[in-house]
């Protein structure tokens, strides 16, 4: 049992050349979230060469993000208080939860104002990264313990979504905890999938439970149907 059975549908087919939606589900390098962020610190090899550069990984320090005398670097255009932060990196499914853009840049007053505001024009789009379960043979993270408990809406910032091919097994987990902005641009492709509109109802009604909101019914509604499906063993 679990939200797996909940649901006659869980995916969509998405028709190709299609714009990007909430819902939909695409393909997208995905940066792993490091307790302790790194930083690539690059300095001129000498003086005189803007593009020969020496360079250290180093955990981010009290000294970045501060202003300190640097050489410019060409390509890089660093300003006073950038640094350039690494991070290991991923080509996930993500779940669109968001298309954002600023409508009227063009009424604003011509000039530095317009011009400094113009890619505020492109869309740009929340995503929430998915993550594949795990069984006791191939050990991770969303093991069936806890793919479980998530099935059963034990946390609010996970979702199980489950294998086309065989929807009563699990094959996913949406990570609300790992949300991150994206062009959906250079890099990214769609699934040509996407999640049906009544279990997404029920990520967005966790989303907004999450961001401090009130939009509570589809998640208690959805957990109501589900909580006895976790055995009590597993409910810690």
């Amino acid at each position: 049992m679990g939200i797996l059975q909940v649901f006659d549908n869980f995916y969509e087919s998405v028709p190709a050349g299609t714009a990007p939606e909430p819902g939909h589900l695409y393909w997208v390098p995905t940066p792993n979230v490091d307790e302790v962020p790194r930083i690539l610190d690059v300095e001129r090899a000498t003086a005189t060469e803007h593009e020969v550069t020496s360079y250290e990984i180093r955990e981010v320090a009290k000294h970045h993000f501060t202003k300190r005398e640097r050489l410019p670097i060409k390509r890089l255009n660093l300003g006073e208080t950038e640094e350039l932060l690494i991070a290991k990196a991923k080509k996930r499914l993500v779940v669109v939860l968001a298309s954002i853009s600023s409508d009227g840049i063009g009424t604003l007053p011509d000039g530095t104002q317009r011009r400094l505001a113009k890619h505020l024009e492109k869309p740009s789009y929340l995503v929430a990264p998915l993550f594949s379960t795990t069984t006791i043979m191939d050990p991770g993270t969303f093991g069936p313990t806890l793919v479980a408990r998530i099935r059963a809406l034990k946390y609010l910032h996970f979702f199980c979504l489950p294998d086309k091919a065989h929807p009563d097994r699990p094959r996913s987990i949406v990570r609300l905890d790992r949300i991150f902005p994206t062009y959906l641009g250079r890099g990214s492709e769609p699934a040509g999938d996407k999640i049906h509109e009544e279990p997404f109802e029920i990520i967005l009604s966790q989303f907004s439970i999450l961001s401090g909101a009130v939009y509570r019914e589809p998640y208690d509604l959805a957990r109501e149907l589900v909580q006895d499906a976790l055995p009590a063993e597993l409910d810690v």
